[in-house]
């Protein structure tokens, strides 16, 4: 009969047993159970290559599920954990992708900083007219590949005997080849063990039987040693070997070159396994190479059991595979049970629970194991996938005219085929805006996926307001009338404060009859309050001369402290005299060409010191100020100290 594949992107899913890191598929149905592959090789395979296996679908009224297996191994020593780009499979001409979001647990380095990773996909196909499975396989990088495809079929078949199957992933060590139960390979569903119980080993790359084999153990009885070429990949010398089979009605069959008794032996890689079997619900297994010193490339990436349980059939459902967006939360759901298990815990609200929420902001491989009693399950898989969320490869603004819609925002991203929004408006194909007034946006970016980044971004404001005013004087002696002369422009509201209380929007002069400093304040605008500006300036009104003389100055040229002079809090007029040590006068004369050095502070030079020794010297000053009707005298004396 013809095999025909529809593949519906559904990603595989796994049960994580307790202090085990391998991962468990379980199901049962009527009909058969078969299992079969081909490896395409390990290093230097990077031709496209063509394979077909023969499948016989004649007697099935249908096909259930489809598992497809595969290993992905990454010796480029330079980047180990490099994410895999889609490499797409056909299978009848129907494409089956492999890329990271079907990887299986978590990376396991290898030896050498090599990686290896097991996939594990769920497909679908119907049964036609033809009588092998095509595989058409791209080439690929010989540092990183995808190889060791196995497929894990349930052919329907109405009316015949019920087959369960568990597929055991090995997610704990994809180097050694190493994978052991204790106790709870079976804890799903009893055994019958007047029936057959199939065992059947996936590995790859175990060569020759020179060293390079496995062992394979159940309940600590030796089966054989597995190494060799499979039959079905004979063709490529390190392809390894893995378990064909087909069950049903209780009845263990091989396929290709694997016979179904009690011996695993070369590239045999299937074992009829009851005889070894003392309980009906659990037993232990381990595969293990024989010589790890010297090989250590025999990986194994599943074991599949086949068997008849004397579980009745009963109900249940479970939520479909689902893609979110991270930081995005979901329900899953299981139906038909009296108690469940969902595994990995991890980002689930509850763990046996029937309608766990999911939390998390990476993909999730997840089981639900339903018991409908105490000793009888299923266990079926759901995958969580999160997508990230787009970023922004850059936001860019221009600023407005305050009262103005001249403002700008230049939005971008990596992405192909998205789109850009503002405060939840109309998507555009850009992330161009424009005619925008000053405030904050929420800019969106949406991808092809549906998923969404916002970020808030601020149009600035340009305000052209220029608020200013004069006052004259703006010091002196009380009582002190002071004018004031409003030069603001573009500005036609205004409103002025003296020391914070309003004085309303004209005014021009105040008469101050106490000593004090004062704080006149204008903020001016045009037609919005917000497109404001403000001016501010003090007012000195005081009753005293102030002076300050220094008593050591140093003429070096440093530009500090070079001039002696006197600091005072108006302009002054000085008459001075100064002396040496010995009561000889240096000098004499009168300024009144004080500098201004900051508001109401003066200074006014009087000797530079160029021609004189280092010493002590005396001075004597008549100080004048005249501020309005008012003046000041201060008649001075002391001594100061000339440094170099």
């Amino acid at each position: 009969m013809r095999i025909f594949l529809k593949i519906f992107f559904i990603c595989s899913s796994f049960h994580l047993f307790s202090q085990q890191s391998n991962q468990i598929i379980s199901n049962s149905f009527h009909g058969k159970v078969i299992g079969l592959g081909f490896n395409k090789g390990g290093y230097g395979v990077n031709l496209t290559l063509e394979k077909k296996i023969l499948f016989d679908c004649g007697e099935c009224s249908g096909i259930g599920n489809v598992y497809m297996l595969a290993f992905e191994y990454n010796v480029d020593q330079m980047n180990p954990n490099a994410n895999l780009d889609d490499r797409t499979l056909l299978i009848n001409d129907l494409p089956v992708i492999f890329n990271s979001e079907s990887r299986v647990g978590s990376k396991k380095l290898i030896e050498n900083q090599r990686s290896g990773y097991v996939h594990l996909k769920q497909i679908s196909f119907n049964c036609l007219i033809e009588d092998s499975l095509k595989f058409n396989i791209p080439s690929q990088n010989s540092e990183h590949f995808v190889s060791g495809f196995y497929l894990v079929i349930e052919c329907l078949i109405s009316g015949s005997e019920k087959v369960d199957y568990e597929i055991v992933t090995n997610t704990e060590n994809s180097n050694v080849n190493l994978i052991s139960y204790e106790n709870s390979a079976f804890n799903a569903n009893p055994i019958n063990l007047n029936k057959d119980v199939g065992f059947a080993v996936v590995g790859l790359a175990m060569n020759f039987l020179n060293g390079d084999e496995s062992e394979v153990y159940v309940n600590n009885n030796l089966l054989g040693y597995i190494a060799g070429t499979d039959l079905s990949s004979q063709e490529f010398i390190t392809s390894g070997v893995r378990g064909h089979f087909e069950y049903k009605s209780g009845v263990l069959s091989g396929l290709d070159d694997d016979t179904p008794d009690s011996l695993m032996y070369g590239t045999d890689a299937l074992a009829e396994i009851s005889s070894f079997l003392t309980s009906t619900n659990s037993f232990n297994y381990k595969i293990e190479r024989v010589n790890p010193e010297n090989h250590n490339d025999n990986y194994v990436i599943a074991s599949v059991f086949s068997y008849t349980s004397t579980c009745e059939d009963f109900p249940y459902s479970v939520s479909s595979d689902t893609t979110i967006c991270r930081n995005e939360s979901i329900q899953l759901s299981a139906t038909g049970g009296i108690r469940y298990e969902w595994q990995p815990y991890y980002d689930l609200s509850c763990s046996t629970c029937p309608n766990p929420i999911f939390t998390g902001d990476s993909s999730r491989f997840y089981t639900v194991r339903i018991w409908n009693n105490d000793s009888c399950s299923v266990v079926r898989p759901v995958k969580v996938n999160v997508t990230q969320l787009p970023e922004f490869s850059s936001i860019t603004t221009t600023a407005s005219t305050c009262e103005g819609t001249t403002g700008k925002i230049i939005a971008s991203s990596n992405l192909t085929g998205e789109s850009y929004a503002i405060n939840g408006g109309t998507a555009q194909a850009t992330g161009n805006f424009f005619n925008l007034a000053p405030g904050f946006y929420t800019v969106t970016l949406q991808a092809l996926n549906g998923c969404s980044k916002d970020s808030i971004v601020e149009v600035g404001s340009v305000i052209s307001t220029n608020a200013y005013f004069t006052a004259n004087p703006a010091q002196g002696a009380p009582p002190l009338w002071v004018n004031f002369s409003n030069q603001s422009t573009n500005a036609s509201n205004y409103e002025w404060f003296l020391n914070g209380v309003s004085q309303g929007n004209n005014y021009n002069s105040e008469l101050f009859d106490t000593t004090g400093i004062y704080n006149i304040e204008l903020i001016a605008w045009p037609n919005n309050p917000a497109c404001a500006d403000t001016f501010s300036l003090n007012i000195h009104v005081f009753d005293s001369l102030i002076v300050q003389i220094p008593n050591v100055f140093t003429p070096n040229n440093d530009g500090k402290n070079d001039i002696f002079g006197i600091n005072t809090n108006l302009p002054v007029t000085v008459e001075y005299q100064l002396f040496n040590r010995w009561g000889n006068e240096m000098i004499s004369g009168t300024k009144s060409n004080a500098i201004s050095t900051s508001t109401n502070a003066y200074f006014t030079p009087l000797w530079d010191g160029k021609d004189a020794t280092e010493g002590v010297y005396f001075y004597k000053m008549k100080i004048k100020a005249v501020s309005e009707d008012k003046i000041w005298e201060e008649n001075m004396d002391g001594f100061l100290e000339l440094l170099r």
